[in-house]
């Protein structure tokens, strides 16, 4: 008879004689505990695990996460699509990253997208063009 892992077994992602069943795969470490597809303007249009998306200014926004993370050290991978243009010919390619000034936090996510200002290297913040960004979330969560 087959046995389901406990939240320990899939924590630990070592066990080769027990099956992960839907109620217990998110808390095995490969697993995205969070992600989300969002409008610049914030409204989500998919997402798991995400409560709302705060949008704090052009090219600025928060992620709001449903169930916290244990700590403030997980894994984020986000973009966005279209292109950044701010006309600025002192600009290099567009980016999205981690806000610098606001680091994570267990339950939320503050990220920006604009471009590197190659006079000075900061980040000139922007929307995308093609309206749309995404970010995917792993760790431990509380």
């Amino acid at each position: 008879m087959a046995v389901a892992a406990t939240q320990a077994e899939m924590e630990a992602a070592t066990s080769v004689d027990v099956f992960s069943s839907p109620g217990r795969q998110h808390f095995h470490p490969g697993h995205p505990k969070a992600w989300v597809r969002f409008q610049v303007t914030g409204t989500i249009d998919a997402s798991y695990n995400i409560t709302s998306i705060t949008d704090n200014a052009p090219g600025d926004w928060t992620v709001n996460i449903a169930t916290d993370f244990s700590s403030a050290n997980y894994g984020a991978q986000f973009g966005a699509s279209g292109d950044v243009d701010v006309g600025d010919s002192n600009i290099l390619d567009g980016i999205v990253v981690q806000d610098g000034a606001n680091a994570p936090a267990a339950g939320t996510f503050r990220m920006n997208c604009g471009v590197i200002n190659a006079g000075g290297g900061t980040v000139v913040k922007s929307d995308p063009t093609g309206n749309r960004i995404w970010a995917t979330f792993f760790g431990d969560q509380a």
